[in-house]
């Protein structure tokens, strides 16, 4: 085996496990689960302040899950940009 060949192989399998890191990091960020608030039993009427209270701690899961995705997806897309980036260095080498 030449050492071109081993270059490519190098690169190539240096791709595929960037753009398997990628893909985990792209599935966790599609899974967001934010925390669920429990519905008062009080009457929206006769205690307002506790379902504003309720509604801004629903607010306040969904945007901690949006910010702990779109963490993920910055991983993500760095891996992915690697892997790019290898891929055509095995590819600049096959040609050479």
């Amino acid at each position: 085996m030449t050492l071109q060949r081993l270059a490519i192989a190098f690169f190539s399998f240096a791709t595929m496990i960037c753009a398997f890191v990628a893909s985990y990091y792209w599935l966790r960020s599609s899974q967001p689960t934010p925390e669920e608030a429990t519905t008062p039993n009080a009457s929206i009427s006769d205690y307002p302040e506790l379902h504003i209270l309720t509604a801004q701690v629903e607010i306040y899961g969904i945007r901690d899950a949006l910010k702990e995705a779109s963490l993920l997806n910055k991983k993500a897309a760095k891996w992915s940009a690697w892997a790019a980036g290898l891929g055509g260095i095995a590819a600049s080498i096959g040609i050479f």
